[in-house]
């Protein structure tokens, strides 16, 4: 039945989709796209048969519904690109450049003592910086990772009101 395939569509998503989009593949996992196309067969025979007499109405109400997840489906694997622009990356390690060559002027005037804690402080502190950027600018990545819960809870919410031997 229907109900099956968008549960299958739901678990393609949280088991296949998320991993492929972990890996930085921003296409959307094979898998997942094929369930979603035969789901919208599903929909489309059940308006051209008729079958189990389901109105009109009731089949346009989930083709737009459908065409809602898919919105949020391309949302989902475009929020995955990096958002951090190429020239804010040039600024921060252009910053950087002038940072350390201001330090190394300064430390011709104070001594080397000075150099070396205020340059290791500088070193953990850019360090810091650009790896949280860097991590942060990947949403699917493996050490800062979203994760599906949603639909995971989406699922848990469908299987329940269905027997055991369910997907």
């Amino acid at each position: 039945p229907l109900q099956h395939d968008v549960v299958c569509v739901m678990k393609s998503v949280v088991d296949d989709e998320w991993p492929t989009m972990a890996t930085g593949d921003r296409n959307g996992d094979p898998i997942t796209q094929a369930r979603i196309g035969r789901l919208y067969e599903r929909l489309r025979d059940l308006r051209a048969t008729g079958a189990n007499a389901v109105p009109d109405y009731q089949v346009e109400q989930v083709q737009t519904l459908m065409l809602d997840r898919a919105g949020a489906r391309d949302e989902r694997l475009s929020a995955g690109l990096p958002q951090v622009a190429m020239p804010i990356w040039a600024v921060i390690f252009v910053g950087v450049f002038v940072l350390v060559i201001l330090i190394g002027v300064e430390e011709k005037l104070r001594g080397r003592t000075a150099w070396i804690g205020v340059g290791a402080a500088l070193a953990v502190v850019l360090t810091m910086l650009i790896g949280v950027t860097a991590v942060l600018d990947n949403p699917y990545g493996a050490l800062v990772q979203v994760e599906p819960s949603a639909m995971q809870n989406s699922i848990d919410v469908i299987l329940s009101g269905q027997p055991a031997n369910s997907p």
